[in-house]
């Protein structure tokens, strides 16, 4: 062995045995980070205990604290069309005081609604909400169930006396939701009878409730039917600017917020004129809507498209537009517009010198519209049969005037 390796194991025989790893050696020369992990341990524990100690508190005091606020969430769910949340919160306050049969009465009405708009009876809807009536006639979440079940399928003399009460009771109460849900209800009745000055009023007061609320469906239907409202109105320019503002909100609002916005658009450039935009619109939104069944949106949007068609001089397709818009008018139970349809489609019958037709139509409008009294068109109906005088001999302008009470007994809905 070298002088060298020789010095060199010596030295390494010398040298004291490393000692073996232990936690408390670990433990003091890490000392400052085990000391930030016992403090924010520490912390998370007493937060996590301070969280479970509030849960405790709540479940114990919820039962007899918040009643009122389930009932408050139940009955806001239930005006602004959410039927099937609002069952969810009445549960929750009928579990709070189980000798309370109100609740009980107002749970089965939420849950009769709910039933309903999944295509259940609408019998029950409206047996169950007439009952809570009986139970609390002043009640304001009942009449606005009431109004919105008669509006709902155009039976407006039976819906304006339940939505005044609807609207008195929610300002007495301050209840903003459902002054919304009356003011809704309000103008749509208005526009479809034509009384655009009383229209306006509850358009804007609506908007103004739906921006209080902040629901954004229920924003869009006050939005609307203000935009809608200023068209039938005749103020095209401020419908126009209600339907871009809704088609601006698309990209959030999703797909109702577009086919709305749309279909405001095509209403507003078929009354401009500009018909070749108003098809543009109208089309797009039949064709979204084609494969989703009948809705107040597509059956409007066919309506407009017929309208449309019409004024263009495309008449046989404008007939077969708008003899479509009637059947879904029909199938919607909605009575003021499916007078407004017949007496659009008279208009294109009499446009392609069918007289016959037209004035069978124009009877059956004006006949519906006498009987479930929107006078305007019922005097517009009278006005277009005094012209067929002279363009039908006797006998054929007898026979369409019998067709065309037929056609009351085919579409009258009650």
């Amino acid at each position: 062995m070298s002088r060298k390796g020789k010095h060199r194991q010596q030295a390494k025989a010398k040298r004291p045995a490393r000692p073996k790893p232990t936690f408390g050696r670990y433990y003091r020369h890490n000392i400052e980070t085990f000391h930030k992990i016992f403090r924010w341990v520490g912390i998370s524990a007493g937060a996590i205990a301070l969280v479970i100690i509030a849960i405790v508190i709540v479940q114990k005091l919820g039962v007899s604290l918040t009643k009122a606020d389930y009932l408050r969430e139940a009955r806001r769910n239930f005006v602004l069309g959410y039927p099937d949340r609002a069952v969810l919160s009445y549960h929750q306050a009928e579990n709070a005081d189980r000798a309370d049969m109100k609740i009980k009465d107002e749970t089965a009405m939420a849950r009769a609604w709910a039933d309903m708009m999944q295509g259940g009876p609408t019998d029950r809807a409206l047996n169950a909400t007439s009952q809570v009536l009986v139970t609390d006639s002043t009640l304001v979440v009942a009449h606005v169930g009431l109004a919105q079940f008669y509006s709902r399928f155009g039976n407006l003399k039976q819906t304006m006396p339940q939505a005044y009460s609807a609207l008195k009771l929610a300002a007495a109460a301050n209840d903003t939701p459902s002054a919304l849900a009356a003011s809704l209800v309000l103008e749509s009745c208005y526009r479809q009878s034509d009384l655009l000055d009383s229209s306006s009023i509850y358009a804007e007061q609506a908007v103004n409730f739906a921006n209080a609320v902040g629901d954004p469906p229920n924003f869009l239907f006050a939005e609307s039917g203000a935009g809608f409202s200023a068209l039938r109105h005749g103020k095209l320019e401020k419908g126009r600017l209600f339907f871009e503002d809704i088609l601006a909100k698309a990209a959030t609002g999703g797909n109702l917020y577009e086919n709305m916005g749309k279909t405001g658009l095509a209403d507003y450039f078929h009354r401009s004129g500009i018909y070749d935009s108003a098809s543009y619109y109208a089309v797009a939104v039949v064709n979204a809507l084609a494969n989703s069944g009948v809705s107040e949106v597509s059956a409007l949007a066919s309506q407009i498209l017929g309208r449309t068609l019409r004024d263009k001089g495309d008449l046989p397709n404008a007939i077969s537009r708008l003899s479509g818009s009637l059947a879904a008018w029909q199938s919607l139970r909605r009575q003021a517009d499916l007078v407004d349809n017949m007496n659009d489609l008279a208009r294109a019958y009499f446009l392609q010198k069918d007289y016959f037709n037209a004035r069978k139509y124009y009877v059956a409008a004006a006949t519906l519209a006498a009987k479930y009294e929107f006078n305007k068109k019922k005097l517009y109906g009278a006005d277009m049969n005094a012209r067929f005088l002279g363009l039908l001999s006797r006998t054929e302008y007898l026979r369409a005037g019998t067709e065309g009470s037929v056609l009351v007994q085919q579409y009258s809905l009650w």
